[in-house]
């Protein structure tokens, strides 16, 4: 199908826009620039003796004045772009050579721009729509700014400056809605009441102590009482500065714009309020990850990574992709089609797919699974009660160290210990000491037995044969075979359950940061900046830090209020999500 405005562009009809096309590809000039672009890309990346040297072609487009390196943000890969401009106007978005992303390997990063304006990264669809984000007619280009009484639905535009000013100024600034005629509207500049760092850390410490009921808010008036005309409200200190009145929320706020944005809100102007757009994206698939990879520490378990684990693509022999469209969205096309796709067609790598929709990795896999929606994981996870401590069997060692069996003998272990290395039964279910006890692999064996294989096939409406043979395959390729996930799995209310059952098979196989198997933080830019980089946004000459109840009560607690006052409570306590 085709719109009015694809039949005609300029006046010239679609069909003989059509047959340009085709006269350019059949052009000499066009093959001929193919090659010199390949010639230049192989020698950036395979570059010969010193003296061999790049000879840059006339064109505009490999003219390094006419390119501005940038990020994409069609989505939260953020991936280096490299936009062509004409005659100030973007006119194509190409991956950034430099970036790692889009172009893989990436040239070095000491190569010339006149030299790199030549060679052109990859760019997925998502990316080369960025195009019609700048220049879509309905772009927002203007400030909404009310014009009538709240709930009238009545705006004027106005301009980016105006509301900035505005913004920051304050003023009677709704003098022409009936009643507001004189209202004081307080600006930023209002608002950022406490700006000394020593003054609004003091108060901090002691707004906790307030919390803690062991300081009072009279001690807490008696000491701040030059300071207490920055809080909200000073019979209520926790509340914290009038600060907080801004309130700063996004949608998408990643590594990078994030450091540099909480330097704003956080850093200078001393608000608790800047929150993201909730958990639901991915919040599930953070935290199965943190939970995987937490350590015992003082009885409990603390310090996993919130990370997304994915495939080590380059070197894996074998990846089930389960509800991962990665040829199409996923984290970054650019990033993982080329390693995908070099991995299939030198036969080094194998993919399954496990997916209701026929997806484009569906079109290249061994095999592919329309799994019946909802039936990923069926039935519950066999989640121990507690883990067994050497205390509980009244053994030596502290709340962190744990038991398992050798021999059915009890052998004491703790897992920081790498010195001392516990080897313990599989497949325990016994008592000791009066307490029974299985082991983990115990519960996973109890659950997948069960029921029938054929009864599980039969509950996710596929062939005992192809649960099978997916079963064999991924257990052929030792540790270079990984289930990857997201967000199929993982973007549900019962998404972290999910995730974690998926991650139980590469833990099985032990492929957890192994070349070819499941791996993260493969590395990073340092985005707060550091020694040799051109900007520290964490080096902040006057860092403020904020304090008080924040509008979503993240954190916070009614009964360490100082409105505390029984039950029920006036106001909402309950906390809203967001950003993990």
């Amino acid at each position: 199908m085709t719109s009015n405005h694809d039949q005609k562009e300029n006046g010239q009809p679609a069909e003989d826009r059509a047959v340009s096309r085709r006269e350019i590809l059949k052009s000499s000039a066009f093959l001929g620039g193919t090659a010199v672009g390949l010639g230049v890309a192989a020698s950036l990346l395979h570059p010969e003796p010193a003296e061999a040297s790049i000879t840059a072609r006339s064109s505009d487009q490999s003219n390094a004045e006419n390119y501005i390196y940038s990020t994409c943000l069609q989505c939260n890969t953020g991936c280096e772009t490299k936009i062509r401009i004409q005659d100030g106007i973007a006119v194509k978005i190409e991956g950034n050579p430099y970036g790692p992303r889009t172009m893989d390997p990436h040239i070095p990063w000491s190569t010339p721009v006149t030299s790199a304006a030549q060679v052109h990264g990859h760019t997925c669809p998502k990316g080369q729509s960025g195009m019609q984000s700048t220049y879509d007619p309905y772009r927002l280009v203007k400030v909404l700014k009310r014009a009538g009484k709240r709930g009238e639905g009545k705006w004027t535009s106005i301009s980016f400056d105006q509301a900035i000013r505005e913004i920051a100024d304050g003023g009677t600034l709704f003098s022409n809605v009936p009643g507001e005629e004189s209202r004081q509207v307080d600006g930023m500049k209002d608002i950022w009441a406490l700006r000394d760092p020593a003054v609004s850390k003091a108060m901090s410490d002691d707004v906790a102590m307030i919390r803690k009921k062991t300081m009072t808010v009279a001690q807490f008036k008696e000491k701040h009482a030059a300071n207490l005309d920055v809080l909200i409200d000073p019979d209520h200190p926790d509340f914290g500065p009038k600060n907080n009145q801004f309130v700063f929320g996004w949608g998408r706020l990643k590594a990078g714009r994030s450091e540099f944005f909480s330097r704003f809100w956080k850093d200078s102007f001393g608000s608790a309020n800047g929150h993201g757009h909730t958990t639901v994206c991915q919040g599930s698939i953070y935290f199965a990850g943190k939970a995987m990879s937490e350590q015992p520490s003082g009885g409990s378990f603390t310090g996993g990574a919130k990370a997304y684990w994915m495939a080590d693509t380059s070197n894996a022999e074998f990846i089930i992709y389960w509800g991962a469209n990665v040829l199409e969205a996923n984290y970054g096309p650019t990033l993982k089609n080329p390693k995908i796709m070099r991995g299939l067609t030198s036969g080094k790598l194998k993919v399954a797919v496990i997916d209701p929709r026929f997806s484009h990795i569906a079109t290249k896999a061994w095999k592919w699974v329309p799994i019946k929606p909802g039936t990923d994981k069926i039935g519950s996870d066999g989640r121990p009660g507690k883990f067994l401590r050497a205390s509980d069997i009244k053994l030596e060692g502290d709340a962190d160290t744990f038991v398992c069996l050798r021999n059915n003998e009890p052998v004491t272990f703790k897992s920081t210990d790498t010195a001392k290395v516990a080897e313990g039964d599989l497949f325990v279910d016994t008592t000791i000491e009066g307490i029974r006890v299985k082991s983990g692999m115990q519960l996973l064996r109890e659950e997948a037995m069960a029921k029938t294989i054929e009864q599980w096939a039969a509950e996710c409406d596929q062939s005992v044969t192809d649960i099978a043979d997916l079963a064999r395959e991924f257990t052929s390729h030792g540790k270079k075979a990984v289930v990857e996930i997201h967000r199929g799995v993982s973007q549900h209310t019962n998404g972290f359950y999910n995730v974690l059952a998926t991650y139980a098979l590469n833990l099985l196989i032990g492929n957890l940061d192994w070349q070819g198997g499941f791996v993260y933080g493969a590395g990073s830019y340092a985005e707060s900046g550091g020694s040799g980089r051109p900007f520290n946004v964490a080096d902040h000459p006057k860092k403020l830090t904020p304090f008080g109840v924040d509008i979503i009560r993240g954190g916070a607690k009614y009964e360490e209020s100082t409105i505390f006052a029984g039950y029920p409570a006036k106001r909402p306590w309950y906390p809203l999500a967001s950003d993990v």
